[in-house]
């Protein structure tokens, strides 16, 4: 389903591949968006640089966790879809938790 067969009968996993590439490039764009677009002085790392990098990373994290799951579901191999829906799924994790304790405190 989610491979295209190779003549050598092999496929590509690729949401598995969607979803380690979304690993690393979440935080990588976040930084240098900040960096390069928001403000060319966010050398201080202001709450508004560390919130819009944090929205890129989370963003990409769903993206991957998204595909990961496909890939879970799809007749990918399990050892390249399962560490990325696990890597991908836990900061998504962490954000909904931080959330609830925020909104529960105030």
């Amino acid at each position: 389903m989610s491979r295209i067969v190779e003549p050598g009968g092999k496929g590509v996993p690729y949401f598995s591949l969607v979803a380690w590439i979304a690993l690393v490039a979440g935080p990588l764009i976040g930084h240098l968006g900040v960096q390069l677009v928001v403000s060319p002085n966010c050398g201080m790392w202001g709450l508004n640089c560390l919130f819009y990098t944090g929205m890129v990373s989370l963003a990409f994290w769903t993206l991957g966790t998204i595909s990961a799951t496909i890939a879970t579901v799809s007749d990918e191999p399990r050892g390249l879809a399962i560490p990325a829906l696990l890597l991908n799924a836990l900061p998504l994790l962490g954000a909904l938790v931080a959330t609830g304790m925020f909104i529960a405190r105030n």
